[in-house]
């Protein structure tokens, strides 16, 4: 048997990976890390070493997969589904509009072949397969945009086949998204769908619902380090990014966010990071449930985790 696992060598999937959900590129196939946990042992917080599954601490079971990580206890080991190994392949697909001053025609057309593509999007998951795209603003005003199409077990002939509609439709010729580009930001997209049916048994965990019927995962993000920054230029870079986002939440009302590649300061974080699965937690940690009846005590104005902890008023 072949084990491929996530994330730092150290812990790979076995840390805040699964239980923040964790997606892959076998997300449509398989479904998320969450529901590849078929036993977990944890120390709780009251000290005890359990072991939580289907048939004993059942709660604690459905909370550890997808109700995030550093808040029900300390996970030492789990028990994970084997697949069969799998043959993917991926499709690299990129195109850009350059120069110090790309004409209209030019951004227009740019936009329309990723219109063509985030179409395709939906074909691609229907299909089992994962895209992770990007949309990289340039100094010279200009665009690019990259993306890897994979499908697992198709072959190099079948995979070429698949794509070639969507090949057709760029050669022959998203508002909110757009505006984001154009100020400054990356688009960082992930077309996938770990839908419960294709994440099998267990199944019902903790994961946000909204991964369930989505179609895209979608970041967005900038270069400029916060380190040095004064309490008001960090609120100002933050209420930018969040100036963004808020066009991104009108046009998709009640969808929801990744809680390990998600803002701290995320607003509605209940909502966006768990959707309707409200849950209680037994340690603290930002943004995570139970959190809002505990207040980290600061100075400087700026968000941490480091200091004294207090009751919310």
């Amino acid at each position: 048997m072949t084990l491929l696992v996530a994330g730092g060598y150290t812990v790979g999937g076995y840390g805040g990976w699964f239980a923040g959900g964790g997606h892959s590129a076998l997300a449509s196939k398989y479904g998320l890390g969450a529901d590849q946990v078929l036993s977990i042992n944890v120390v709780t917080a009251d000290g005890r070493f359990v072991t939580a599954d289907m048939n004993q601490n059942t709660d604690l079971f459905y909370a550890l997969r997808g109700g995030g990580g550093s808040t029900y206890g300390v996970v030492t080991s789990l028990v994970v589904k084997a697949h069969p190994r799998i043959q993917v392949l991926a499709s690299t697909l990129a195109f850009s509009v350059g120069g110090s001053n790309p004409s209209v025609d030019d951004i227009e057309t740019f936009w329309r072949g990723f219109d063509l593509y985030h179409a395709f999007g939906l074909t691609i998951v229907d299909n089992g397969g994962t895209a992770y795209s990007y949309i990289r603003p340039s100094r010279s005003s200009g665009f690019t945009f990259t993306t890897d199409i994979e499908v697992p077990g198709m072959s190099e002939q079948e995979l070429f086949a698949f794509v070639q509609p969507l090949y057709d439709d760029l050669i022959a010729i998203g508002q909110a998204l757009r505006e984001s580009v154009e100020v400054g930001y990356v688009f960082h997209g992930i077309h996938m769908q770990p839908a419960e049916e294709v994440a099998g048994y267990p199944g019902n965990n903790a994961v946000n619902p909204a991964f369930r019927t989505t179609v895209m995962h979608a970041d967005l993000f900038d270069f400029v380090s916060l380190r040095g920054l004064s309490p008001r230029e960090f609120n100002e870079a933050h209420e930018r990014l969040d100036e963004q986002m808020q066009k991104w939440r009108a046009v998709s009302p009640d969808s929801g966010a990744y809680f390990n590649e998600a803002d701290v300061q995320e607003p509605s974080w209940q909502q966006a990071f768990f959707g309707s699965k409200p849950s209680s937690g037994a340690i603290m940690t930002a943004t995570t449930v139970g959190s809002e009846e505990w207040v980290v005590v600061t100075d400087d104005g700026l968000p941490t985790q480091n200091g004294p902890l207090c009751r919310a008023e």
